[in-house]
């Protein structure tokens, strides 16, 4: 049979085993994903939060973490269609690397996902630098930290917590593509017994 009769095909199509498709299909899921926590995340922080935040140095776990909240907020805001175009991008590549010439026998799901994991990771993690870099908030938070400032410690947290958003959009991926490819193989198993084979 051909490449695109046999099980292989079958994952490479549905974007599991990297190239173009895994390039659409994961970059089509974070797109989804990104679109809905961009508009779900900034209805769940209220407005009445930024007329309570104290500048002061009385600093609280409440108020840290408010200050954090809100400071994911003002980062959505200012990337805006930018945060799904980066998830995008991120998910795109990992999802074009992971399962790259790899097969059905001797890579399974949760190598993929192992794979697909440490891509996204490392990605998200220069996209947040690169963002920060971007803000301009990288020199402040260097000149705050130098000083010894907590301030620039709070000002690294949206950062963090932006991270943790990129990360939390990989990981939903990661089941869905982990749940697919358990489909694909049960659905197409019959391509693997195929008569005369040994």
């Amino acid at each position: 049979m051909s490449f695109f009769q046999g099980l292989r095909g079958k994952l490479w199509q549905w974007g599991l085993r990297g190239g173009l498709p895994g390039l659409f299909w994961n970059g089509c899921a974070a797109t989804l994903i990104s679109f809905i926590l961009l508009t779900i995340v900034p209805l769940l922080i209220p407005a009445s939060w930024e007329t309570n935040v104290q500048p002061s140095g009385n600093l609280t776990v409440p108020l840290i973490i408010q200050d954090a909240l809100l400071g994911v907020k003002w980062l959505l805001a200012f990337l805006h269609t930018n945060f799904v175009l980066m998830n995008t991008v991120i998910i795109g590549i990992a999802g074009f690397v992971a399962g790259l010439d790899k097969g059905h026998v001797d890579y399974n799901a949760r190598m993929g996902a192992r794979q697909f994991r440490k891509w996204t990771n490392w990605l998200s993690l220069i996209a947040v630098v690169v963002l920060s870099i971007w803000t301009r908030d990288i020199i402040y938070i260097g000149q705050w930290i130098g000083r010894g400032n907590a301030t620039g410690w709070l000002a690294v947290i949206p950062y963090i917590l932006m991270w943790l958003l990129l990360f939390i959009i990989a990981q939903i991926i990661i089941i869905i593509r982990k749940r697919l490819e358990k489909y694909l193989r049960a659905r197409f198993d019959g391509l693997l017994k195929v008569p005369g084979r040994g």
